[in-house]
């Protein structure tokens, strides 16, 4: 009797288990075979910095930069720029301008937190020893005349010539501003003065060039504005140091 009970009820579970498994809320939803499957997403694995030069002559000038992203599928391509040093450069299409004379770490930092380094150094292509305004006194004792330079600015340029067209150089261009200031006898210089000058010197210490600064015809209080070029400046000689000496 215990045995036909036994059976019995090994009858009604089995049937129970059987029951559930079928069920409707159990049975998995017919696919919409309109649905867009979900893209799936490819994170970064790694990123590279690509940087055309590690240093640069000068402000206002700019080298190429850019970030390899890894894979190249990575659904988020973006990159996020920073600087140890802001104030030495900024990053803009790709380009990277300088600002100002310094060192500065620059981080590319993918949407994941991976991360790539380099160092970049802004570097003086010319110095000047002098200080300015300079007072300049030309003639004999009995007849003077006197120049001021209130300013003397620079800037360098690249360029290829000659028979070294494939090899880079520069020019260095000198701009002096000044003054007339007096003149001995009351009466105006009707002719040209030669009155100053400025040696260039390279990295170690030759001169590799001098120009004259001159003014033609000045009256008392004119002002003058001079263009002194040096050319055929190798870059590997700089930093330069510009002197104004009395000519």
């Amino acid at each position: 009797m215990k045995k036909t009970f036994a059976l019995i009820l090994s009858f009604i579970f089995t049937a129970l288990l059987l029951s559930g498994c079928s069920s409707t809320p159990n049975e998995t939803p017919p696919q919409d075979n309109n649905e867009t499957p979900t893209e799936q997403t490819v994170l970064p694995t790694g990123i590279k910095i690509n940087l055309s030069a590690s240093s640069a002559w000068e402000v206002e000038h700019h080298v190429n930069i850019s970030a390899t992203i890894s894979p190249s599928n990575a659904t988020n391509q973006e990159v996020t720029w920073t600087f140890s040093n802001p104030d030495v450069a900024h990053i803009y299409e790709n380009r990277l301008f300088t600002d100002d004379i310094g060192k500065t770490t620059i981080t590319a930092t993918t949407c994941n937190g991976l991360s790539d380094t380099v160092e970049f150094e802004v570097k003086t292509f010319c110095e000047r020893n002098f200080e300015l305004p300079a007072l300049f006194t030309k003639g004999t004792s009995s007849y003077q005349r006197t120049y001021e330079i209130s300013n003397i600015s620079f800037d360098w340029y690249i360029y290829t010539s000659g028979e070294n067209a494939n090899q880079y150089s520069g020019k260095i261009e000198f701009t002096v501003e000044g003054e007339k200031t007096a003149d001995r006898q009351g009466q105006n210089n009707t002719t040209t003065d030669y009155f100053a000058v400025i040696n260039v010197y390279n990295n170690e210490g030759y001169q590799v060039g001098s120009r004259t600064i001159n003014t033609s015809s000045l009256l008392i209080g004119d002002k003058f504005k001079e263009e002194l070029t040096f050319y055929d400046i190798p870059l590997n000689g700089a930093p330069y140091t510009a002197r104004l000496l009395e000519y």
